[in-house]
């Protein structure tokens, strides 16, 4: 019979029978992620092995066991329970978009253009011929989001999908952000963004406990007239500092003056954004200086941001075309244009709306963890001692 763990294995166990059991040694006890069984006499630390014996008093009264040799502890030994519970987690997350009616699909991860945000660089891989010269060399890019992709699926007649798996950023490493990080990212056609930030709420809180979601404007919680000061340095100049462009006196704004409101009002959907920081939104047709775009923040933590999407591929181009311009000024790489996302918008896309959820900062929140390192079987940081 295979075996299913020490916790299914105990209940089904009768005072004096005969029990196999396999995990690791922790405190004179054998543990698996199912459950704990007391050892007399105890292995040795830290180790892994098969035991055999008899059940005494909840007891396993060893007869004869097999070590491995004992050496350093894992480092994610200290963490067993916090990523038992993530993968926990994650099925929940996935069994609630599914029975909302959405499809899990998987789309690829390596694209020729993985998008031209100058906020968001990817990973380049090198693709060569092995037997097969005629393949050529190109460079490749890991995926920063399945957005450009489920978008193509929509365009195909898919008409409420989800996707959940692991991107990749460059950057560094911080408290809240890993370069390979796991994101859910899911879209509905017909749908608002005001109808799919209700759900986002949902979802939330279906995996943790959400205090009172607060609704702000980004201009409520800048305290600043905003929608008119979107050209140039009008930002910058409006507040007295040395002139900028607007993205960059915005995210200046947004650290000093937001953030730390952010943390102090528990959990707040970010609504009203700048047409200017629109990324793939919408603009609303009633007030063009504003994206239909929505952002869940908890505890400080950026956790989700979701569009009304665009789905003009004229605009689309132009505003791929503007990033690609302020790349070059920023003296970024360059970037290619994503054309076979370009070519699916111009063939033709439903009206939709979308939203991209941080799984790690989600489970890290949920367990009550600070960063989501400790949720993690092999974040990058460990990976030199694992």
């Amino acid at each position: 019979m295979a075996w299913t763990g020490i916790g299914p294995a105990l209940a089904a166990c009768a005072e004096g029978q005969g029990l196999v059991a396999w995990g690791r040694c922790v405190g004179g006890a054998l543990v698996d992620t199912t459950g704990r069984l007391p050892l007399d006499p105890p292995g040795p630390e830290g180790a892994v092995g098969r035991v055999e014996g008899s059940l005494v008093g909840g007891t396993l009264v060893v007869d004869r066991a097999e070590w491995s040799e004992v050496g350093p502890a894992l480092p994610a030994a200290a963490r067993v329970e916090a990523i038992r519970r993530r993968f926990e987690l994650v099925a929940r997350l996935r069994a609630e978009l599914g029975a909302r009616g959405y499809l899990e699909v998987d789309t690829p991860l390596l694209l020729e253009a993985a998008g031209t945000d100058p906020f968001i660089e990817p990973i380049p891989a090198e693709l060569r011929p092995t037997w097969n010269p005629q393949l050529g060399e190109r460079t490749l890019y890991l995926h920063t989001s399945p957005e450009l992709e489920l978008k193509r699926l929509l365009c195909l007649g898919f008409p409420a999908i989800f996707q959940v798996g692991h991107v990749f950023r460059q950057g560094d490493l911080s408290p809240w952000h890993e370069p390979e990080f796991c994101m859910a990212e899911w879209y509905r056609v017909g749908w608002s963004a005001a109808q799919l930030a209700d759900e986002l709420i949902e979802v939330c809180a279906q995996i943790m406990p959400l205090p009172e979601v607060h609704r702000l404007s980004v201009e409520q919680l800048c305290g600043v007239d905003l929608l008119d000061l979107q050209e140039g340095p009008a930002l910058s100049r409006a507040l007295g500092w040395p002139e900028e462009p607007f993205v960059h006196a915005f995210s200046r704004l947004w650290l000093e003056r937001v953030e730390p409101r952010l943390v102090e009002l528990g959990a707040v959907l970010v609504v009203d954004w700048p047409a200017a920081l629109s990324m793939l939104a919408r603009r609303r047709p009633e007030d063009p200086r504003v994206a239909e775009r929505f952002e869940l923040v908890v505890h400080g933590v950026e956790l989700a941001n979701g569009f009304g999407e665009l789905t003009d591929p004229v605009e689309q181009r132009a505003r791929f075309q503007a990033d690609l311009a302020m790349r070059a000024v920023e003296g970024l790489p360059a970037a290619p244009m994503p054309e076979r996302f370009l070519a699916a918008l111009a063939a033709g896309i439903p009206p939709c709306a979308g939203v991209a959820l941080g799984v790690d900062r989600l489970i890290a929140l949920a367990l009550g963890v600070e960063g989501v390192a400790p949720t993690l079987s092999s974040p990058i940081g460990c990976r030199s001692s694992s």
